[in-house]
């Protein structure tokens, strides 16, 4: 079925796109005026789509101050981390299930490919491997919470791990080629395993340089 976005759900795809690649900055004050004219469009689906943003926590309304993109704490990273780690060993139960050789196959090239991927250049609507794991999940509900959980950690993959050099990118693949490997085996034990030594590497390296930047 074809489905029409409205101009307020692309302007908040727009936004989602130079926050993740950094054109907007984090912690950035928001104008909806400013925002408007530089996506040509009216006030009102800016506002619109900022309100969709707050509701995701990707960006934040300060009362009697402004609205500004989200820019956590070292402790609300980890919070995250554990939000998505725990939305991920969740899917796994349900992906085991039901994943097709189809389905593999396709997210063993998502796996493949992640380590060179330019995510500064891609919009945030691309499809990557851990969104088309939750597809293969097949929980539309539980893969709309990861997004919302995701949103924000986006801006940290794409700033920290796609700049973590090619040692650090090759490994990225290696640990989503295993995740592969246990899903295809239909071992829910290694799977969720395997999902956890991604998950804690990632963390890892978005902890570590948000830590070495804030100084």
């Amino acid at each position: 079925m074809l489905t029409i976005k409205t101009t307020s759900q692309l302007v908040a795809e727009a936004l989602r796109d130079l926050i993740v690649r950094g054109d907007i900055a984090l912690g950035e004050r928001l104008q909806v005026r400013e925002l408007a004219d530089r996506l040509g469009v009216s006030s009102t689906p800016v506002r619109e789509a900022l309100n969709r943003l707050i509701a995701e926590g990707l960006v934040t309304s300060v009362p009697h101050t402004g609205i500004f993109v989200s820019d956590p704490t070292e402790n609300e990273l980890r919070d995250l981390f554990q939000a998505r780690l725990c939305l991920e060993l969740c899917m796994a139960t349900m992906a085991k299930d039901h994943v097709t050789p189809e389905q593999i196959g396709t997210l063993r090239h998502l796996a493949g490919i992640s380590g060179s991927r330019d995510f500064r250049r891609e919009g945030f609507e691309e499809m990557t491997f851990h969104r088309y794991f939750a597809q293969i999940a097949g929980n539309s509900h539980l893969a709309r919470v990861r997004e919302q959980v995701n949103s924000l950690l986006r801006v940290y993959f794409v700033k920290y791990i796609s700049g973590a050099g090619p040692e650090a990118q090759a490994q990225h693949a290696r640990e989503e080629e295993a995740i592969c490997h246990a899903l295809e085996s239909g071992d829910l034990a290694d799977l969720e395993q395997a999902i956890k030594v991604h998950t804690r590497a990632m963390e890892r390296i978005v902890l570590q340089a948000y830590a070495a930047e804030r100084g």
